[in-house]
């Protein structure tokens, strides 16, 4: 069974983030592998700048430290896209197509502008805690596939095409919609408007509103707000009514609890005491009533300092990783519960508690019911049963299809 990376995001809503990057469609396991027939092999095609493996590590080192630094607006996520940006045993796997293609020879990868785009990543600040746009200087890889070919994955089409399945192996690269080009309904919007400031609005994919563009009709960016007094977009400021935990006020304001409601305003400090109504900063949490600051994988921790990212344990001071769903455990794990020495999930079915982290007891979701099952032949997905995967159709729907890298 094989979770589609645009499910992952859309937890979050956030499929905008990873602008111009390739994603899995494999859920992420410990024991799958990169596979893929024989083909160039990227651990060895440094030439004039990094391997494509060595990019993939450094570019999700930048993810999750965006992650870390945008704490304060991205809980409602529950840390799931912290914790794939993070983990060694994830964050490759999230690019496991890109390699997957890489060795088929379906997708093309330039060293050189890797290395420019790992110069640009040294000296990027964060800003915007939706958008992580680094700009051409940052596509070091792209597929080959023309129009109309015959397609495993979307990254192995050209820019501009994905891969469209309809219940049968393999797919055709078709046009992804462009602006104009009519969508599905807003919570496929993402999918089927493709990359880009795009949104589905009455049935087309529209531009979202930028700084002074109104917003009576079409939604503002993400990290900006319609004023309701003038109707156009604006950024921020101190006192606009805000979402709790999603990523309203950005720059250095946090949405905090109000007697009526919730509203931007400023943080406290770093070892300052917080609560709903006095949100941390940027870069720490609130653990035990008192903001710290999260360390890297691998930084200094504990002494009521610095916690560890999620799927990390502080050990002998340091942030170390925890083992994901199918490694060996001893107490605790990154997904997954430990059971009987490994860690694992609970099957679908049994019972598990609501409002549990992503990926904690259940594979899927946990619903009043127990541990959601996984989808099959035809259903909507996120997580289908074996030997299916998730794929999209030119719709942007997601469904469970034949698992074509399987059946190969």
């Amino acid at each position: 069974m094989r979770l589609h990376p645009s499910t992952w995001k859309r937890y979050a809503t956030l499929a905008l983030l990873v602008i111009g990057c390739g994603a899995s469609h494999g859920r992420p396991d410990a024991d799958s592998s990169d596979g893929g027939d024989a083909g160039p092999d990227p651990t060895l095609d440094g030439g004039a700048g990094p391997t494509l493996p060595a990019f993939i590590e450094a570019y999700a080192s930048v993810l999750c430290d965006h992650w870390l630094d945008c704490e304060p607006y991205w809980r409602f996520a529950d840390g799931y896209l912290q914790l794939i940006a993070c983990h060694p045993s994830l964050n490759l796997e999230f690019y496991r197509d890109v390699l997957d293609g890489y060795r088929r020879g379906t997708v093309r990868y330039d060293p050189a502008v890797a290395e420019d785009c790992l110069a640009a990543l040294s000296s990027r600040l964060i800003e915007s805690c939706v958008y992580l746009d680094l700009g051409a200087p940052c596509l070091p890889y792209a597929g080959t596939i023309e129009l109309g070919g015959a397609c495993l994955e979307d990254v192995e089409c050209e820019p501009a095409l994905w891969c469209d399945f309809d219940m049968e192996c393999p797919g055709r690269c078709v046009m992804r919609p462009r602006e104009g080009d009519g969508c599905s309904t807003a919570f496929e919007a993402l999918a089927s408007c493709g990359t880009g400031l795009l949104d589905c609005i009455v049935g087309a994919c529209r531009p979202l509103g930028d700084v002074s563009e109104p917003c009576a009709d079409v939604p503002c960016q993400f990290d900006l707000v319609c004023d309701p007094g003038t109707l156009l977009c604006r950024r921020w400021t101190v006192g606009d009514t805000c979402r709790e935990g999603i990523f309203d006020c950005q720059s250095d304001l946090v949405c905090a609890s109000a007697t009526d409601g919730w509203v931007c305003s400023e943080p406290v400090g770093i070892g300052d005491r917080c609560d709903d109504a006095s949100p941390c900063p940027r870069h720490s949490t609130c653990v035990g009533g008192q903001c710290q600051y999260i360390a890297p994988p691998g930084g200094l921790c504990g002494l009521g300092v610095a916690v560890c990212p999620l799927g990390f344990a502080c050990t002998d001071a340091a942030c170390r990783p925890l083992p994901v769903a199918g490694q060996p455990c001893v107490d605790e794990c990154a997904t997954g519960e430990c059971t009987d020495g490994t860690c694992s999930f609970r099957p679908p079915g049994a019972s598990c508690d609501v409002g549990q982290r992503l990926l904690t007891q259940c594979e899927v979701f946990c619903t009043p019911e127990g541990c959601a099952r996984f989808s099959s032949l035809g259903e909507l997905c996120p997580i289908c049963e074996d030997g299916l995967s998730c794929r999209r159709d030119s719709a942007g729907r997601l469904f469970c299809v034949p698992d074509c890298a399987s059946t190969r």
